[in-house]
């Protein structure tokens, strides 16, 4: 075995590409505690939830109040007053939210939503096969955002009546997720 002692590797000048090992290489090894940069990051990332028991109306779209931010890699989401998302940076986005309730009977139907720039993009329903239970419904999508779009999770049901939103901290029934993919 040879050691090779340098401060920098760079390729041919006129070529793109810097080859580590060849055919025979299958791993490459670092040191314990060596730090790699310069790699992309799957940020600004948020993961937010329910923290109350929300009153939400039959028949209606209701933007879901996400109060509780459990992360917020580069403080983005409002969850004082809009409960809103606004990433800030251009890129693909992965998101997804849950919300739940209990429903009374068989046939009556729960909706998560993701809305973009205040338009539904995205819908997921769950229609109640008993009585007395409760039910999820979950919703993802992937978007692509300019820079300053921004997203909110909302909540319809028809179950004839208010539904309150469950909100266990625990369970987290009620919850939404995003964070920028890489490539």
């Amino acid at each position: 075995m040879s050691k090779l002692e340098t401060n920098t590797i760079d390729n041919i000048s006129g070529s793109t590409t810097l080859t580590i090992g060849d055919s025979n290489t299958s791993t490459i090894a670092l040191k314990s505690g060596a730090t790699l940069t310069n790699f992309p990051v799957n940020t600004p990332l948020v993961a937010v939830r329910s923290n109350t028991g929300q009153t939400i109306s039959t028949g209606t779209d209701t933007k879901v109040q996400l109060d509780t931010e459990m992360i917020d890699t580069n403080n983005t989401f409002d969850s004082s007053t809009n409960y809103r998302w606004s990433p800030g940076v251009a890129g693909k986005y992965y998101m997804t939210g849950t919300v739940s309730i209990n429903i009374a009977n068989a046939g009556k139907y729960l909706q998560a939503k993701i809305f973009k720039n205040g338009s539904m993009v995205s819908f997921q329903q769950v229609v109640a096969e008993g009585t007395n239970a409760t039910y999820s419904a979950t919703v993802d999508f992937i978007d692509d955002n300019d820079g300053d779009d921004y997203y909110e999770l909302y909540i319809r049901q028809n179950t004839g009546g208010n539904s309150t939103l469950n909100s266990n901290a625990e369970a987290l029934y009620t919850r939404f997720f995003g964070y920028k993919l890489i490539g």
